[in-house]
């Protein structure tokens, strides 16, 4: 496994880029996302079922205090790595 593309990212090719991840993974565009060069320690590597990739995952839980609600609060960032960088995605329904 390796990482998702070794292209490197630009102003002039990241809507594209951001595009292909996102019609691939199905997550809707417009998600919240960011672009870093290292990620934090809190990512774990895992193998994507998309493809011969890996991908960065980070979660955690907290609880939710909104009145009448007993469900926590499901942090979760998906990332994927490229040549400069890593291309991180928001938690998708």
């Amino acid at each position: 496994m390796s990482r998702y593309s070794n292209v490197v990212i630009s102003d002039d090719n990241y809507d594209d880029e951001y595009e292909k991840i996102c019609d691939m993974m199905n997550i809707p565009y417009g998600s919240m996302h960011n672009f870093v060069e290292t990620l934090s320690d809190r990512f774990m590597e895992q193998d994507s079922d998309y493809g011969n990739f890996k991908e960065w995952i980070d979660s955690s839980v907290e609880p939710n205090f909104a009145i009448d609600c007993s469900s926590p609060i499901v942090n979760a960032k998906i990332a994927f790595e490229f040549s400069n960088g890593f291309m991180i995605f928001y938690k998708w329904d």
